[in-house]
């Protein structure tokens, strides 16, 4: 599915609730109150189908990926056997959130650190190690390929305000 595509299905998505909320209410005021009441109950199971599934995989795949001590969008996708796109967008809403884990977006991918590495990194960080410093320690306790992973870390562990910037001389 193309993304303008995509964002049109969200768009009739978001209107399709307004519609029936005007509909709804010229239906209680000018038709029959009876009427508009069951029509009313009726969107609401709707409502609620719709949209707490999507909350309690978010909440699924929040417990899945807090089991690792690092993990790539690419493998949730593999192993909770779910379309890459899905698990994106939900790492992208989750990525937005400030959490004692992290999310960060890297090369095109979405990378989840749990709380026991972030805090690693952030002793390791207050104590004065350079990047290329915490890269190696890191690297032996978890899976973290590059230098590039450790200045998202840390880049987005500062916007977030996770972490004070250092001064560079």
């Amino acid at each position: 599915m193309s993304i303008k595509s995509r964002s049109f299905l969200k768009r009739v998505g978001e209107l399709w609730f307004f519609a029936a909320i005007t509909i709804i209410v010229i239906i209680f005021i000018f038709i029959n109150r009876e009427i508009g009441i069951w029509t009313a109950v009726v969107l609401l199971v709707i409502f609620i189908l719709y949209y707490v599934p999507s909350l309690s995989f978010k909440r699924r795949l929040t417990r899945f990926m807090k089991k690792y001590h690092m993990i790539e969008d690419k493998t949730i996708a593999q192993k909770l056997t779910r379309p890459s796109e899905e698990i994106r967008e939900a790492m992208q809403k989750l990525h937005q959130k400030k959490n004692k884990w992290l999310i960060v977006f890297l090369n095109d991918r979405y990378i989840f650190y749990n709380k026991s590495v972030i805090r690693d990194f952030k002793e390791l960080y207050n104590e004065g190690y350079n990047e290329k410093r915490i890269f190696e320690i890191l690297k032996l306790k978890i899976n973290i390929r590059t230098r590039a992973e450790i200045k998202a870390i840390e880049d987005t562990l500062i916007h977030q305000k996770k972490l004070k910037k250092r001064n560079s001389y």
